[in-house]
């Protein structure tokens, strides 16, 4: 059994080992998020738009059609605030259970 993250979610294989000081559950759970579709991109979920598509390879604090900006404490860097990049339009779909991992470091989403 792999690492549990506080809300009880399992990190997911590509999120095992994530590159420099990125967390793994944030890893997993920004995952789950980038499932969640593009209205702007025809329902395209944002899982097969770069960098959504490789957040374990790349780190996830970077800009795409999501806004992820991020904090480092103690070595550990965290999401604080994710946001569509979008002007014209949204994300359609529901936010994943799995983004509660990310616990008191998200401020806004």
């Amino acid at each position: 059994m792999g690492l549990i993250c506080p809300g009880g979610t399992v990190v997911s294989a590509a999120c095992s080992n994530p590159e420099g000081t990125g967390n793994p559950c944030a890893c997993t759970a920004l995952q789950d998020l980038a499932g969640v579709s593009s209205a702007d991109r025809t329902a395209t979920p944002l899982s097969t738009v770069s960098p959504w598509n490789n957040l374990a390879g790349d780190s996830y604090c970077q800009n795409g059609l999501l806004t992820v900006e991020c904090e480092t404490v103690g070595g550990v860097t965290l999401p604080t605030l994710i946001r569509s990049s979008s002007t014209t339009a949204g994300l359609e779909g529901s936010v994943p259970d799995t983004i509660r991992d990310l616990g008191p470091s998200l401020t806004s989403l």
